[in-house]
């Protein structure tokens, strides 16, 4: 499941909250729902799949927090696995 908060056209609203909202939807959420639902994953027959963006690596003007939280989530990917994170699924 895709969640990503939206790209954030800055206009009239707080920089600072709109990068930190879509870097709690992107980055967080991804994190807090692997947490949750890696000990009920069946050993062997599981998987994990986070979705990251070509923005990741190529950013455009305005997107600071959605280019930040999809590169986050390619190194939250990166250390989750190098954790053996899920020794009972695959990521």
């Amino acid at each position: 499941m895709d969640a990503a908060a939206k790209l954030p056209h800055l206009g009239k609203e707080d920089p600072l909250k709109v990068f930190a909202d879509t870097v709690a939807v992107n980055l967080n959420g991804a994190y807090y729902m692997s947490q949750c639902v890696q000990p009920y994953m069946p050993v062997g027959r599981s998987s994990i799949i986070h979705i990251s963006s070509t923005r990741a690596y190529q950013s455009e003007p305005n997107t600071e927090g959605y280019s930040a939280s999809k590169a986050g989530l390619c190194g939250l990917t990166h250390s989750q696995v190098k954790k053996k994170f899920t020794s009972c699924s695959t990521l």
